[in-house]
């Protein structure tokens, strides 16, 4: 039963310290926001940057309103 007790203990301890600390997010910039039109669709690029200048996130897009989704 002592046992049962100190694992209990133990684990309440870490679940504790794990819930109890916030993830700090890194400060990214975001260095290109581009829309082109192509036609009735629209491209969209965008790129994130972290302060030692990496690329952390990079989306391109294809976006057509006009073109219709088969069924089934």
């Amino acid at each position: 039963m002592a046992l049962a007790t100190a694992v209990t203990f133990l684990l309440t301890a870490v679940i504790a310290s794990a819930l109890g600390r916030k993830r700090v997010q890194a400060k990214h910039v975001k260095l290109i926001d581009s829309r082109y039109f192509i036609g009735t669709a629209e491209v969209r690029e965008e790129v994130w940057q972290d302060a030692t200048g990496e690329v952390v996130r990079y989306n391109l897009a294809l976006i057509d309103h006009q073109r219709e989704v088969p069924e089934g």
